[in-house]
């Protein structure tokens, strides 16, 4: 019989002795060991108590790693909160590794190194996933550092840029790497260049549309005049006086003063020079105005910019470790011994298991295993006996009822032919009688 690891020599030793055999039996029944089959070998419920608490371990080590991560990337939230994050991750890591060691008991040698390959490439993933967390808070005071320097080197690109776009004399800045980098701000000397060089180009066009008008006009004034001169007048019966054309011309000149609307031309063009003056006046006093806008305009979008860098990412603290790491020899041999040491920890409960090699408990479910599959293919070959036996009593029962409904079948078939003859017979005989009769 198994030895019953709860007696002691005395009875303070089995007080003492029983709390700690519960916590190794709670502690074993996380990864699946079975207590009936550990009572054979009652020297390996240490090994297995502790492998348990390895898995519990990496669960606890997963969850403050978890709340850690969350704290950062995260300020602000709850602690209540942090706590059920990190209690669900702890609770999903603890599952995954407790399948993993409780999947490869009972394997030994290349069997169970293939096995457990896989497990162990898993438990690599979960912790790097784990370990970065850490290492964030590790080395939190210079990630801090490089990222404030790398926040201020951005902030100062950002700037530059701003500037390079947006000149201070308000002309345009160049068009390559700017972007939504150049500003629209109102009143600009360039602005107001522009605006001095289209009110030249209407009043331009509006002067040679008024000289071409003049023109015309010109043109028939003098037609008028020479076709109204006192020597192309008419005598119309003792009465001198102008003549058809002169009055055609005079019409035509009224009609054209009418319809040329030179006066509101005049205005305008008027009006537009009265306009550049203005503008020059105040490209003249614009410069210092549009400096303070300009520079107004830019303090604005790089406070927007800065607040935009005062989150810390994932990503930014990843760069971070990686500069951190490129700037130092001693920083990178920390870094790569501490993902070492962190992942070694993270994956212990695999890496236990492939260091202590097969064990007695291994072994003996093994042999359990191995006996039980034996015992079910004996127990199917049994059942299967069975059922060919009762099958073949079945077989036998429906082909005995075939034989008998296939004789009484022949039997009843040979019935109804005696009695078909019979009542021939009969017919027949009944005929020759009165054949006979009317013979007679």
């Amino acid at each position: 019989m198994p030895a019953d690891h709860t007696d002691a020599s005395s009875g303070t030793e089995t007080v003492r002795q029983r709390p700690l055999a519960r916590l190794g039996a709670f502690s074993r029944r996380l990864i699946g060991v079975d207590e009936q089959l550990m009572d054979y070998v009652p020297s390996e419920r240490g090994r297995y108590a502790r492998y348990g608490l390895i898995v519990v371990n990496t669960a606890l080590l997963g969850g403050l790693s978890m709340m850690i991560a969350l704290g950062i990337f995260l300020p602000g939230t709850s602690w209540p909160l942090l706590l059920l994050v990190a209690a669900v991750w702890g609770w999903i890591l603890f599952v995954l590794d407790s399948w993993m060691v409780a999947g490869s008991h009972g394997y030994a040698g290349g069997a169970a190194v293939l096995r457990l390959l896989p497990r162990l490439a898993l438990s690599v993933i979960l912790s790097v996933l784990i370990a970065e967390p850490l290492l964030f808070h590790v080395f939190g005071r210079e990630l801090r550092q490089e990222m404030a320097v790398a926040r201020e080197e951005r902030i100062a690109a950002e700037t530059g840029l701003w500037k390079r776009c947006n000149p201070a004399d308000g002309s345009d800045g160049p068009a390559a790497g700017c972007g939504d980098h150049q500003l629209a701000v109102a009143g600009s000397p360039a602005a107001l260049a522009d605006d001095i060089a289209a009110n030249e180009r209407a009043a331009s066009a509006l002067a040679r549309r008024i000289d071409g008008e003049d023109k015309k006009l010109q043109t028939k004034n003098a037609t008028e005049r020479r076709e109204c001169a006192r020597d192309k007048w008419i005598n119309f019966g003792g009465v001198w006086d102008v003549s058809e054309t002169c009055k055609r011309a005079r019409a035509d000149t009224s009609e054209f003063k009418a319809e040329s609307q030179l006066d509101e031309y005049r205005s305008k063009h008027a009006a537009l020079v009265a306009k550049g003056e203005r503008l020059a006046e105040r490209r003249e006093n614009a410069a210092g105005g549009y400096r303070k806008l300009r520079d107004k305009a830019i303090t604005a979008d790089i406070a927007e910019f800065t607040r935009s860098q005062e989150s810390d990412g994932l990503l930014l603290r990843a760069d971070a470790l990686h500069k951190v790491a490129g700037n130092s020899g001693f920083a990178f041999f920390l870094v790569v011994v501490l993902h070492l040491i962190l992942i070694a920890v993270d994956a212990m409960p695999i890496l236990a298991k492939l260091m202590s090699g097969p064990s007695a408990y291994d072994k003996l479910l093994r042999v359990r295993e191995e006996a039980d599959l034996r015992r079910h293919r004996e127990e199917l070959d049994v059942r299967l006996a069975e059922l060919d036996a009762e099958y073949g009593t079945r077989r036998e029962e429906a082909r005995l009822r075939e034989a008998a409904s296939r004789d009484q079948l022949e039997h009843t078939y040979r019935m109804d032919r005696t009695e078909r003859e019979r009542l021939r017979r009969e017919e027949l005989d009944e005929r020759t009688e009165r054949l006979l009769g009317a013979g007679d």
